[in-house]
């Protein structure tokens, strides 16, 4: 065999074979990371279409409901209403695009959005229950006092030790 023939050899038994599994390891890599880049797109587009839905119902929150709440007339047909003004205002305001982006991704685009409508009503009624202006008096009174308590205590103290015993 002459040294054409072993180069040869070389070549076809080990540098093609390494040569194949390089480029599929790198069209592997560029596979996953095209992948990632897509999935972060669709996950921050679908982040700001939730967000869009919050501040829809916070809008109808503020617009509408409160006011029904005062007066005291906030119905179930009012809640209903409230519902479709805060799933008209996010549909005006979710693109076509993102639209159809939420559907590929989770199904129906109005499900999700009634979904995340129902979702964001109930945080607002846990977050931020409405307050006891007794509750919250008592206890600023109690802080008061108690600071005041301290106070007197660390004066007393200071008193105590400066005084000199008489004779």
């Amino acid at each position: 065999m002459n040294t054409n023939q072993i180069i040869g050899i070389v070549i076809v038994l080990i540098l093609l074979p390494l040569i194949a599994y390089l480029l599929s390891v790198a069209v592997s890599y560029m596979k996953a990371k095209a992948e990632n880049i897509q999935n972060q797109t669709v996950k921050d587009i679908v982040l700001d279409a939730i967000d869009t839905v919050e501040q829809s119902v916070l809008y109808v929150m503020q617009t509408y409901v409160d006011a029904l709440k005062r007066g005291g007339t906030f119905t179930k047909e009012a809640q209903q209403a409230a519902f479709e003004k805060a799933a008209e205002r996010a549909r005006e305001l979710i693109t076509d695009e993102v639209k159809a982006m939420i559907s590929a991704t989770y199904g129906d685009f109005d499900k999700w959005l009634e979904t995340r409508i129902e979702k964001e009503v109930r945080a607002n009624k846990t977050e931020k229950p409405e307050t006891d202006h007794t509750v919250e008096a008592a206890t600023t009174a109690a802080s008061v006092a108690a600071t005041v308590a301290s106070t007197a205590v660390q004066q007393l103290t200071a008193e105590a030790s400066d005084a000199t015993p008489r004779e």
